[in-house]
């Protein structure tokens, strides 16, 4: 029998390892480009300092100065 291995869930085009975290980024406002909601802001910090991050992350296009 093959072992289950969850596919990676995207979040505004970043792919997060885990659903459940997927989930809560995702109700977080976490890369939408808007402030993150004050009540899940502990936790998203958390699960993306915990590495549930598996793309590279979006990047600002900054005009030229």
């Amino acid at each position: 029998m093959a072992v289950f291995r969850p596919t990676p869930e995207l979040v505004h085009g970043v792919s997060i390892a885990d659903p459940v975290w997927a989930g809560l980024l995702r109700r977080a406002g976490v890369f939408s480009g808007k402030q993150v909601k004050p009540d899940l802001a502990a936790d998203a910090v958390h699960g993306l300092a915990s590495g549930v991050v598996v793309s590279d992350l979006p990047t600002a296009d900054h005009p030229a100065q």
